[in-house]
């Protein structure tokens, strides 16, 4: 290399490199050692007590705020309205999981028929890694048909088996002590879904048809186009499944990192897997968005016509909008 060459060089890396100042240089020459992370204290009202190493594989293990204990003294005096509001309140205001759970009990056995409102309560606390909560999704929201946990006929065909399928596996994967019988049961559910078609039960060897499973989540199949059509749209498996992928994207990944963290007594707030999800899910949408929907799943029964044609199936509710959202939220807040 010439000498007017090495010139140039020097110049480029002059110019792509800009020396420090003299100020810089002397600060850069030292050591310093990293600022300290910052430690992040949460309210009183929202810090829950840390659970033992212990107790981190018991259910019961989640942190119970304030909250808790004054709707379960409540409730023992037969309260019922207070309590349910000192659940309410846990819930939306501390994320404490044990609310979550009373508030779902006690509204169900004071408004056994509103499934939509508790739904998102319900997903919240099955996102937290609460196993109780991912079986009452299961058995209440997601296949009551089979489980006869619903007796409205308007409901029969809108199981969403593969959402039932999601939430057993991770239930099977945060409990190491699920009977084996059950694990079977899940598994040969799978086997037996993949033999006929979802919409009109025909099989590929009984009936002569070629069963193409669902291009997305691959659980459901179909015999042609026309059932697949009638499934994605009329019965939403459009939501369902995209409801599966947000969950195999966003929780599935994280599940045990958040339920961790959760039972440790992270404040729910920063664990940003955890706010994600519920953004993705639509749990912390404003409450503007679904106000006029829940005030119509809220009518009274008794107030519709004779024929009962204008209040809609809340059951129709249990599952995801088109885009893989809750039709109704939890709470706008961070919790």
């Amino acid at each position: 290399m010439g000498r007017k060459q090495k010139l140039r060089e020097e110049k480029r890396k002059i110019k792509n490199n800009p020396p420090l100042s003299v100020a810089a240089t002397a600060t850069a020459s030292k050591t310093v050692a990293p600022a300290p992370a910052a430690i992040i204290v949460p309210p009183d009202d929202h810090q829950f007590p840390r659970a033992s190493t212990n107790e981190q594989t018991d259910l019961n293990a989640f942190p119970k705020s304030n909250f808790y204990k004054v709707g379960t003294g409540l409730h023992k005096d037969n309260f019922f309205d207070l309590a349910l509001n000192a659940f309410k309140r846990g819930a939306a205001e501390t994320g404490c999981v044990p609310c979550m759970m009373e508030y779902a009990n006690v509204h169900m056995h004071k408004q056994g028929n509103m499934i939509h409102l508790r739904l998102p309560w319900l997903l919240e606390g099955a996102i937290r890694g609460h196993t109780t909560f991912m079986s009452m999704l299961i058995h209440m929201c997601y296949s009551p048909n089979r489980y006869d946990t619903c007796h409205n006929e308007e409901s029969k065909h809108i199981d969403a088996v593969a959402l039932e399928n999601y939430w057993g596996r991770i239930i099977t994967s945060m409990n190491p002590d699920i009977p084996l019988t059950t694990i079977e049961r899940r598994k040969n559910l799978k086997k037996e879904i993949g033999t006929f078609c979802v919409i009109c039960s025909k099989k590929d060897l009984k009936d002569d048809v070629t069963l193409v499973a669902c291009g997305k989540c691959g659980y459901y199949y179909y015999c042609g186009k026309e059932c697949q059509l009638k499934h994605w749209y009329d019965l939403n498996h459009l939501g369902e499944c995209r409801q599966l992928k947000i969950f195999n994207e966003y929780h599935k990944p994280y599940a045990k990192r958040i339920r961790k963290a959760i039972i440790s007594g992270d404040d729910p707030k920063h664990i940003p897997e955890l706010q994600t999800l519920r953004t993705k899910l639509g749990l912390n949408r404003p409450i503007e968005d679904y106000k006029e929907l829940v005030e119509l799943l809220n009518t009274d029964d008794d107030d519709d016509d004779d024929d009962g044609s204008n209040h809609p199936n809340r059951y129709n509710y249990r599952v995801a909008t088109k885009k893989g959202t809750v039709h109704i939220g939890s709470t706008p807040e961070s919790i």
